[in-house]
């Protein structure tokens, strides 16, 4: 039953659609010129990085759980398994911008850059600046909460909810200590202690719970999707102050978004209520889509501006325009590049830990973040 996992591909789809929004907002303000069809209300698609933070943790705890109630991964296979499932794809978008950068001027805005950056970039160790593919920060913090995970791992499942709270508390106390000099720590003890970390952590928490009970899946569902809309209009009302911190952020959006995730789960299992087959789709590409949108809509920016005409109704028919392909060569992209670097990464992992127990292909793919 813990394999069921369909409604999370959805809530995936989801993510990175909110996440698509928000930059297509950008997209559009940069290049229409002084009209805007789309509000500054799509900064709320930020929360999709949330949304997934908490799936993370969710999917974690599911997927290395056996039917037998213990662990079904050791932890060099699981951290092998996480690895080959960000970077492989990571580093051939991330190859793409460099190539934008050098072949196409002002397609990619970097300064400053350096040996260090470059290295820190492409290996995801935090670092002061964005890394060159932007989006890749949030790929730093999923390397650490897998990082954390995996030491878990090294001990009985038993110990699982207490090594939680442990690191729960652990991140509190630190958030706490740099908020009184955070000129004293540098980025790596930062992200440790962020917030955002919380989300995650409330992930696993969730995936403990689902596994005493899955009750009211429909009235948890809905209720998360009310708090979502209230907390999207605070945010918007706000302009969002841009927290380095993240409590703002996460006091906004963790509650809903764990509702949320927990009535999808018990629907599904409990009521066989699943998401639909063209949303799943789009979950099992998410990271293709996540990784890839920002040079598409940027692609498709800088060929609409030359054309761009007044009025609105151009803008209307280019933004689903911009939609509709980047959601479809993020689906292709996962389809010709990602799947078959999955596919070679499992094989390499099947020599490389044919002695260790491990999860089936299917629940791997299905479950990789």
């Amino acid at each position: 039953m813990k394999n069921k996992l369909k409604n999370v591909q959805g809530l995936r789809a989801l993510a990175a659609i909110l996440v698509v929004g928000m930059h297509m907002y950008a997209i559009e303000t940069k290049y229409s010129g002084s009209e805007t069809l789309l509000s500054s209300f799509m900064k709320v698609g930020a929360s999709g990085v949330d949304l997934f933070f908490i799936i993370s943790g969710f999917i974690m705890v599911t997927v290395t759980t056996s039917s037998a109630g213990d662990y079904s991964q050791r932890p060099l296979r699981f951290i092998y398994q996480r690895g080959s499932r960000i970077y492989p794809l990571y580093w051939f978008i991330t190859l793409a911008t460099c190539l934008a950068w050098l072949l196409i001027p002002g397609f990619v805005r970097l300064e400053n850059v350096s040996v260090a950056y470059v290295v820190n970039s492409f290996l995801l160790i935090p670092q002061q600046e964005l890394p060159l593919l932007v989006v890749g920060w949030s790929l730093i913090y999923e390397l650490y909460f897998y990082l954390v995970f995996m030491l878990f791992l090294a001990l009985p499942r038993k110990y699982l909810r207490q090594l939680i709270t442990s690191w729960l508390l652990l991140v509190l106390l630190g958030n706490y200590t740099i908020r009184q000099q955070p000129e004293l720590f540098g980025p790596a003890i930062k992200l440790m202690c962020n917030p955002l970390c919380i989300e995650f952590i409330a992930g696993c928490y969730l995936a403990l719970l689902l596994e005493q009970t899955q009750r009211w899946g429909k009235t948890t569902f809905c209720l998360g999707f009310f708090l979502l809309s209230a907390g999207w209009s605070y945010y918007y009302q706000i302009e969002y102050r841009g927290d380095i911190y993240g409590w703002e952020r996460v006091g906004l959006f963790l509650p809903p978004y764990l509702l949320i995730l927990y009535g999808a789960v018990a629907m599904e299992r409990e009521q066989n209520r699943e998401t639909p087959a063209w949303c799943i789709a789009i979950g099992d590409a998410s990271y293709s889509l996540y990784l890839t949108h920002i040079l598409v809509l940027s692609t498709l920016g800088r060929v609409w501006e030359p054309y761009n005409r007044e009025g609105l109704f151009d803008n209307g028919i280019v933004l689903i325009a911009m939609f509709l392909v980047t959601v479809f060569a993020g689906l292709l992209c996962y389809r010709l590049i990602e799947k078959p670097m999955l596919d070679f990464t499992h094989r390499l992992g099947q020599r490389l830990f044919a002695k260790t127990p491990s999860l089936t292909k299917q629940s791997t793919e299905t479950a990789a973040e």
